[in-house]
């Protein structure tokens, strides 16, 4: 069969209580994501806009529901991706101190997500960088640059029995 093409996109919202409301189905409408994007096509491309409304289900039992298994990842996954882009930032400031720090931070949120082999990176990368090595800022970069191209949550999310490719 033929591919279609696709992209991910991640958007953040800082949401304000007081502003969200709750539709006639129930769910809470958190308000609408606009993006607009350039499409190649064989022949050039075009600029195109998706605009889509966020919505989420309303809890129906009194109390805070766990967050979903998927969405716990997520969030550990982002959380440690954003350290080491913290600390990448640091170590050009030459803070390596606070470096240290967040790739430590990121190492505990990659084993908390099961992912061993990248949070050893990171840690490897705090342990050259808080010894003076020049080649930690090398190691700091592989550890992020790791990330990026491994695609932990889909991986992660196969080994623990989750829906692949989703």
């Amino acid at each position: 069969g033929r591919e279609t093409p696709a992209s991910a996109a991640l958007w953040e919202m800082l949401l304000e209580p007081s502003t969200l409301t709750i539709d006639a189905d129930g769910r809470i409408d958190m308000g609408v994501i606009e993006s607009t994007y350039w499409t190649p096509w064989q022949q050039g491309g075009r600029m195109a806009r998706a605009r889509r409304p966020v919505r989420a289900p309303r809890a129906t039992l009194p109390g805070r529901l766990p967050p979903d298994p998927d969405v716990r990842l997520a969030l550990e996954l982002l959380t440690a991706y954003r350290l080491q882009e913290r600390a990448d930032h640091l170590i050009s400031m030459g803070d390596r101190e606070e470096a240290c720090a967040a790739l430590d931070m990121s190492a505990e949120r990659l084993a908390l997500a099961g992912a061993a082999r990248l949070a050893e990176e990171a840690r490897q990368a705090s342990l050259a960088l808080s010894g003076g090595q020049e080649q930690g800022k090398v190691i700091a970069l592989r550890a992020l640059y790791g990330m990026r191209s491994h695609s932990p949550f889909y991986h992660l999310r196969r080994s623990r029995g989750g829906p692949a490719g989703v």
